[in-house]
This record gives structure tokens, C-alpha cells and sequence, in this order.
């Protein structure tokens, strides 16, 4: 069977690590040096990897806050910050076409590992699935109408996520629907603090960044600037509503690992995660927001 070959259009700081924005580039180092030491826990789609049954949970909790990633009948869609594959390649294997793009190679090797295993089953995937290795902010590589575009993790991780939002956006078509999830603000905050002394709490909360040098940088935001962003976009914006109270959240002590693999556990969490999202104190403090934008009918122009 033929692979799917990786298109190599990463500018030059991506593929050096070294010239870019800052934000990015200690993201990307972070990345690197997640892959070159603990390469099982990354690559989370694999069941053998220690992170297996709890990125699964979390992948349900991304499904059941927004729908629109079941899709009902096979879509043109793009994967921006695709990673290994989480979304990508269950919708290839609903028949959708695929175009995934990242600028980690090393996620992007693992989307690859786990989409030519799907392949096995299907070979006509094959012909269903684009994989780009590039910056998401300058591509030139991508081009729509897309019916989907996903935003999964991706926004607060760059230095200007209005401009990235609205040249997603851009590449809608009429109807069109793009999926955004970020870190929240403040649940990001209470989730993983590490990193942050009690000296450097004062400069993190005025600026709202949660950042180790060359090793992860991340703005979180909060619920009404990620509706505005998306206004701002030109999108009409469908839902808000927050993810990830328990799995790698606030209230993560809560949850017992050892029985994530049992199918009763995990819906009863993501039933309680319905239950926090309607709770007046709890609701404004999840890991994370996911939002759900559509391009309206009369306008959708493409980048």
C-alpha cells in the first residue's frame, strides 16, 4: 500500500526553530522535547501510551460540546493544528476529505502512523487525506471552501488569535463551520499553575499569559473575548460552553484513573460535565472553552 506522503511546506524558523514569534517557538521546542523524551505519552491515540484513556475522555467531552465533529454526511474539512490525529482520522473514516495541517512534524509523523493504519481497513482513504507540514498563520498551501475547519487547541497558543481566527474563517464556505477550542481563563490558571511561582503570580495575572521559557506559552481567554474573536471573524457564533472540569482540570483529584477504561465511568463524567457546565458557581472555571461559529449563507468569501 502507498503512504501518505507529508507536504513540506514549513518556513524556515518552523523547520530551525529558531527566528519566529515567540510564542510559537517555545511552543514548538516544548513539543520536540516531548517527543525526543516521552514519546508513548504523546502519542495519546496509541492504547499502549499511559495518556490513552484519559485523551479519549477528553475527546468525547470535545464531541458531546460540539456535534458538528459527527458529521452526518461526508465534508470537506480542515484540521488546523491537527496534532496525531485525534479529529482527523475519524473523519476520514467517515468519508470526509481531510486536509491536516501542523507545525509539530512529530505530531504530524503520528497523524500519519495512525491514518495509514485506518488505510489498512479503507484504502480509499488514501485518496480522502492531505497532510501539511506548515505554519498555520502564513500557509500558502491550503486553499478552500471548506465546510469544517477545525481550531482544536490552537488559538490561545498564538500571538494574535483574532487575525489566525479570521483567516480561518476565511476559508469557509456558505454554511460553513468552524469548531474553536482554548485554554479558559481563570480554569487554566487553577488547573496547571506549574511554572508559575508566587513571585511571577502578580506578572502572569496581568498579563494572562501561563508561560515556561522554551517549553510551553499560552494565553488563556475567556468566554466573552473568544465570542467576540469569532464576531470579529465575520461568524455567526452558535455556542460557548466550557469543557474539561474534571479530565486535566480544576477539578481533576476528582477523577479516578484506573477506571477510565470502563464505558459507564466515563459517560457518568461526562454527564457530571454537563452538570458543571449548568452550575452557576462552577461553570465559569473549566480547562477549557469550545465554541461553534458558522459562516453565514451570504458571505463567505475564501482565502
Amino acid at each position: 500500500m502507498i503512504g501518505i506522503p507529508i507536504e513540506r511546506a514549513a518556513p524556515a524558523w518552523v523547520r530551525e526553530l529558531e527566528g519566529g514569534p515567540r510564542e510559537v517557538l517555545w511552543n514548538l521546542r516544548g513539543m520536540a522535547a516531548g517527543w525526543a523524551d516521552w514519546p508513548r505519552p504523546m502519542d495519546f491515540l496509541d492504547p499502549r501510551s499511559t495518556n490513552f484513556a484519559l485523551k479519549a475522555l477528553e475527546t468525547e467531552l470535545y464531541l458531546d460540546a460540539a456535534p458538528v465533529l459527527r458529521p452526518e454526511r461526508p465534508l470537506r474539512v480542515l484540521d488546523a493544528a491537527c496534532g496525531i490525529g485525534r479529529f482527523a482520522v475519524p473523519l476520514a473514516e467517515a468519508g470526509c476529505e481531510v486536509v491536516a495541517l501542523d507545525a509539530c512534524l512529530p505530531s504530524l509523523e503520528a497523524a500519519r502512523r495512525h491514518l495509514q493504519a485506518a488505510a489498512r481497513r479503507d484504502p480509499t482513504l488514501l485518496d480522502r487525506v492531505r497532510l501539511i507540514w506548515d505554519d498555520v498563520d502564513s500557509t500558502e498551501a491550503v486553499e478552500g471552501p471548506f465546510d469544517l475547519v477545525l481550531a482544536v487547541e490552537l488559538l490561545c497558543y498564538l500571538p494574535d488569535p483574532a487575525r489566525t481566527a479570521s483567516r480561518l474563517a476565511g476559508l469557509l464556505g456558505a454554511g460553513g463551520h468552524l469548531v474553536v477550542s482554548v485554554e479558559a481563563w481563570p480554569g487554566a490558571l487553577l488547573s496547571d499553575p506549574s511554572g508559575i511561582s508566587v513571585e511571577q503570580l502578580s506578572e502572569a495575572l496581568h498579563r494572562r499569559e501561563l508561560a515556561v521559557p522554551d517549553d510551553r506559552w499560552v494565553r488563556p481567554i475567556d468566554a466573552p473575548d473568544l465570542e467576540a474573536i469569532l464576531q470579529s471573524a465575520g461568524l455567526e457564533v452558535l455556542s460557548v460552553g466550557g469543557t474539561h472540569y474534571l479530565p486535566d482540570g480544576p477539578l481533576m483529584p476528582l477523577l479516578d484513573l484506573a477506571r477510565l477504561p470502563d464505558p459507564g465511568y466515563r459517560r457518568r463524567v461526562v454527564e457530571l460535565e454537563g452538570l458543571l457546565r449548568d452550575d452557576p458557581g462552577l461553570a465559569p472555571l473549566p480547562r477549557a472553552w469550545v465554541a461553534v461559529a458558522r459562516r453565514r449563507e451570504e458571505s463567505a468569501p475564501c482565502a
